[in-house]
């Protein structure tokens, strides 16, 4: 008997666009208008290290959005997240007991909110801030739970 090959059923997910953004922002406008002050008060040298600075800052932004994911296949949850220090979380479906999604008004408009998985065994849920549309997620992770409680169809 062949072994049965887990399957992501989803693509893979990142968090959503929006905390990218917020994490671009700060610095590289603080940089931006740092390197201005600078240039415009004589010190044109220091405003290229400043504005380097920032990019490094940004490009850790960056980094650390990309190397947030969150992975659903037809038997369990993998959260992955970590630049330096990698850190992987799994979530077997034997052990979700419900799936839980927030929403703010600007997450409705923008499409993304929390995800809380409720574990069997574990002291606490699981919480994932800003993924991208989180009742997909929430009924997509229901409907793989359903079949996996029911087993294999073997088409009898």
């Amino acid at each position: 008997m062949e072994p049965v090959v887990e399957q992501a059923v989803l693509p893979l997910i990142r968090k959503h666009w929006i905390v990218l953004a917020r994490g671009l922002v700060g610095p590289l406008v603080v940089g931006f208008v740092l390197s201005l002050l600078i240039i415009a008060f004589g010190g044109g040298f220091v405003a290229p290290i400043v504005l380097a600075v920032s990019g490094v800052v940004a490009a850790w932004v960056w980094l650390g959005w990309m190397r947030f994911t969150v992975t659903v296949t037809d038997e369990r949850v993998i959260i992955k997240e970590g630049v330096l220090i990698r850190s992987t979380k799994v979530i077997p479906l034997s052990h979700v007991q419900d799936v839980l999604t927030r929403q703010n008004v600007l997450g409705q408009v923008l499409g993304y909110g929390s995800v809380e998985i409720d574990t069997a065994g574990r002291g606490d849920n699981e919480l994932i801030t800003d993924l991208p549309a989180p009742v997909r997620l929430r009924e997509q992770v229901f409907a793989l739970l359903d079949r996996f409680q029911r087993g294999p169809d073997l088409g009898l």
